[in-house]
């Protein structure tokens, strides 16, 4: 499900006319202009928008007065609004060889370089913050291009320094908002998201980006309410809905969950991730005829379905015994991601799941030898090698310890590597070490029942009496919930 703050919108993060009141009523010290025509008469005639008389008049005045920075700067300006940019860069830079101090034209050429793309705009914005550093249009520019470059630290400092000229400004917020997720600053994000929505109540993407930096600070339950406000206006949208079944289901409200996903499906039925969310919902919730019924839907309405909802309707029929069917589900999977871990994931642990963890362990070994540290692949390969045997006094089980130790280098916290980390403890008989492991496991996933299940063994063997009656009780009250959401979960997916 979706966790990524919006940062578009139709146009780009675009800064004040910077000077254009100040040109109107500032007039060159060292020059006298005529009464019919000076630079007050340019800047007014920018200022309505007329800027091909603009471009006129201030060519004329430049004429007559070359050296005059006000006046170049103008025309530059009159250039920039008949759309020839590139020329109005030239006239700022023809200014700021004479008057490298004249704020005017650097923040003109600045502001342009900077609304067009043109690498130049990093240079400008330096020199101008040398000049003003307090110069908060200035840094919210320099802030956007880092934020686009992904120099999230430097764009920080800048949104820091840009408060008043961020205000009012959706894509500005939103990627301070980023950067500061990124940087895990997740109650900083939420308090600038909450005051910039309650300025600008009209933007839905400051409502969602305040759901997802909720739902991200730990707070599901806040990012809920946002969200149910943000999908309750007149046109709710797939994605909206789809974040706010993301913290339903971390809010542990199952059956809204899976009713928002519902939604979503029917507002975009060629959406893809609504399906795949709510199939693998039910796959982890042990309901694998509903996660087909879902993933067949997928693969009928989505114009080019992808390798993931094959894998999730191969899991789907591996789990329901349509061995036959899952394979030729896993192989079209393979077939349209070839070298995607997802879709090699999802062809291996149909072998395992089918016994045939040799097949297995031959395609991951093929697969790893192109990606030797992905985390995914190295996990299922150490856990083919234990479907397949391996015991400890032969080479495949130090093989698998490899596998793993690659996989917990990249992913320490994997609840899965882990776990079986602790099996392969137990099979050492080191009970000490096995339950270090998946004491870690349980308290990085309380609920994951395989891990508590292992440390429950190892915590009797180890004669912790009163702990394992802890963890016991703990287990019975995970499959009584368990049982209460799969009947939740059929109930709403037979609607």
């Amino acid at each position: 499900m979706p966790s990524k703050i919006k940062t578009r919108n139709r146009g780009r993060l675009r800064a004040f006319l910077l000077f254009l009141l100040f040109l109107a009523t500032q007039v060159s010290a060292s020059l006298a202009f005529g009464a019919d025509l000076n630079p007050q008469t340019v800047a007014s005639e920018l200022r309505a928008g007329n800027f091909r008389q603009a471009l006129i008049d201030s060519e004329a005045l430049l004429a007559t007065h070359p050296g005059d920075p006000m006046v170049g700067t103008l025309r530059g300006l009159a250039l920039r609004g008949v759309g020839r940019w590139k020329d109005g860069l030239r006239s700022f830079d023809t200014v700021l060889e004479k008057s490298p101090r004249f704020s005017p034209a650097l923040e003109a050429a600045a502001e342009t370089a900077y609304l067009n793309k043109d690498t130049r705009a990093v240079g400008y914005l330096a020199r101008l913050l040398r000049l003003q550093p307090e110069n908060e249009v200035a840094h919210a520019m320099a802030g956007a291009i880092a934020y686009e470059k992904h120099q999230c630290d430097v764009a920080i400092r800048h949104f820091q320094q840009s408060a008043h000229a961020l205000a009012q400004s959706e894509v500005g917020v939103s990627q301070y908002s980023a950067c500061l997720l990124k940087s895990g600053r997740t109650a900083e994000a939420v308090a600038i998201l909450t005051r910039a929505s309650a300025a600008m109540p009209a933007s839905k993407n400051l409502q969602y980006n305040l759901g997802v930096a909720q739902l991200q600070s730990g707070k599901p339950k806040d990012a809920v309410a946002t969200l149910k406000s943000l999908t309750s206006w007149s046109d709710p949208n797939s994605e909206e809905l789809n974040l706010l079944a993301a913290a339903q289901l971390a809010a542990g409200d199952l059956e809204g969950s899976v009713a928002s996903l519902r939604v979503a499906m029917r507002v975009a039925p060629a959406d893809e991730r609504n399906y795949l969310d709510l199939a693998i919902l039910s796959l982890e919730h042990d309901s694998p005829t509903p996660a087909l019924e879902v993933a067949d839907a997928g693969i009928q309405n989505v114009p080019h379905p992808s390798f993931g909802l094959y894998s999730v309707r191969g899991m789907a029929q591996a789990e329901l015994s349509h061995y036959d069917e899952a394979e030729t589900d896993f192989a079209k999977s393979l077939e349209l991601e070839p070298q995607n871990a997802g879709a090699v994931a999802g062809k291996s642990l149909y072998y395992t799941r089918t016994d045939q963890p040799d097949k297995a362990v031959v395609l991951l070994r093929e697969k790893l030898r192109g990606a030797t540290q992905d985390p995914v692949l190295n996990y299922l390969l150490a856990d083919a090698l234990v479907r397949a045997g391996a015991e400890p006094s032969n080479p495949e089980f130090k093989e698998a310890q490899v596998a793993l130790q690659r996989c917990l280098h990249s992913k320490p916290n994997s609840v899965e590597a882990l776990a079986l980390a602790g099996k392969l403890y137990i099979k050492e008989n080191a009970l000490e070490q096995a339950s270090q492991v998946l004491e870690q496991a349980v308290h990085s996933d309380p609920q994951n029942r395989a891990a508590m299940n292992q440390l429950l063994l190892v915590l009797r063997k180890l004669g912790r009496r009163e702990e394992a009656i802890q963890i016991a009780d703990k287990m019975t009250a995970l499959v009584n919930r368990g049982r209460q959401d799969s009947e939740k979960l059929h109930i709403d997916t037979n609607r």
